[in-house]
C-alpha cells in the first residue's frame, strides 16, 4: 500500500536513526498504538519523520492501519481528497503535512460509511476507501 518510491526512503530513514532516535520512534508508536495518548503519538511520529523531510500521509498512517485495519485509516492523499470532496465533508480540511484533526475526522467518516454499505464491500477501512474511490 505504501508506494514503491516511499519504501526505500523509509528504509534509509530507519537506518539513519541512532539508537536514541529508534527508541523515540518506537515510544511514539507505542503511544499511538497502545496508549491513551494516540494524538500525542501521532504528532510525535510526524515530528520525527518531518525532521528528516519524510512525513507523507501513507507512511504515518500505514503502521496503525496494519495494526487495526477495521479501526484505523490508511490515508492516500489523492484518495482522501476525492472522498472528502465527493461526500462534501466540509468539516475535514486536508493538509499536506499529516495532522491529527484530519486523520481522526477521516477515520470517523470512513467508519460511518461502513455502517451503510454491505459488509463485503468494507471488511476493513482500506477496502471501504477503495470502494469509495471507485464510486467517485
Amino acid at each position: 500500500m505504501v508506494s514503491r518510491f516511499e519504501k526505500p526512503l523509509f528504509k534509509t530513514f530507519i537506518e539513519s536513526l541512532d539508537s536514541k532516535g529508534k527508541r523515540r520512534l518506537a515510544e511514539a508508536y507505542a503511544k499511538r498504538l497502545f496508549g491513551r495518548r494516540k494524538r500525542e503519538g501521532f504528532e510525535e511520529i510526524v515530528e520525527i519523520f518531518g525532521r528528516h523531510k519524510l512525513a507523507p500521509w501513507s507512511l504515518v498512517s500505514a503502521v496503525p492501519f496494519y495494526f487495526a485495519p477495521t479501526k484505523e485509516a490508511f490515508v492516500k492523499p489523492s484518495t482522501a481528497k476525492r472522498i472528502v470532496a465527493y461526500l462534501d465533508a466540509s468539516d475535514l480540511h486536508y493538509h499536506v503535512r499529516p495532522d491529527w484533526a484530519f486523520y481522526d475526522g477521516y477515520r470517523k467518516l470512513i467508519g460511518e460509511i461502513k455502517v451503510h454499505v454491505d459488509p463485503t464491500l468494507a471488511p476493513n477501512n482500506a477496502a471501504a476507501t477503495g470502494f469509495l474511490m471507485a464510486m467517485t
